[in-house]
């Protein structure tokens, strides 16, 4: 911007300086480069907006595609974990450093995805979300309390694999409702 303004500036002083020459020559030079400066800042003007709308748009992709991420990674990790006797015993995720940073990824994405994706999309990502605390729930906090009460551990583990079965099931579709919004090749 700073070069435009310093390149009109210049030009300015030279049409003044063949505006002040007294024949018709100086002035149609002079109408001639003010045009010819005029359409440069215009397209060079155009240039910088583009090159804006561009890197707005690559940065929401790449805002959209972490949260995408982080839902994949939550999801997997999900399904590889098994708590340790120390999570066991005192219910927390602090002794589980991977488990822990890839569920605060997860609830940050879900916060962003508020202002990256529209309502359905948002939904269903609550709904993994929620699924993915209580499975968490249940292997770390009520698998290991209720495993000496057979009915009950039935009971809290249907529940565990009905959720476990929506989290895959809705896995595909998910990635089919994202897929308008993560196709690179729109971005460009």
């Amino acid at each position: 911007f700073r070069r435009v303004l310093f390149r009109s500036i210049f030009a300015g002083g030279l049409i003044k300086y063949y505006c002040s020459m007294s024949d018709v020559k100086g002035q149609t030079i002079a109408a001639a480069l003010s045009l010819v400066v005029s359409a440069v800042s215009v397209f060079i003007a155009g240039k910088v907006w583009e090159i804006g709308h561009q890197e707005l748009r690559l940065g929401l992709y790449s805002r959209r595609f972490d949260v995408y991420k982080a839902v994949l990674a939550a999801i997997h990790m999900l399904l590889f974990w098994s708590p340790s006797e120390q999570e066991k015993q005192n219910n927390s995720l602090q002794d589980s450093p991977q488990l822990r940073t890839t569920m605060e990824a997860f609830q940050q994405a879900l916060w962003e995805a508020h202002f990256l994706f529209p309502g359905d999309i948002l939904e269903e990502l609550k709904r993994v979300h929620d699924d993915v605390f209580h499975m968490i729930a249940f292997k770390r906090d009520l698998a290991p309390q209720i495993s000496h009460q057979p009915e009950l551990f039935l009971l809290q583990y249907g529940n565990f694999e009905e959720r476990l079965n929506r989290i895959q099931a809705t896995i595909q579709p998910l990635q089919t409702k994202m897929e308008r919004y993560l196709d690179f090749r729109s971005v460009l």
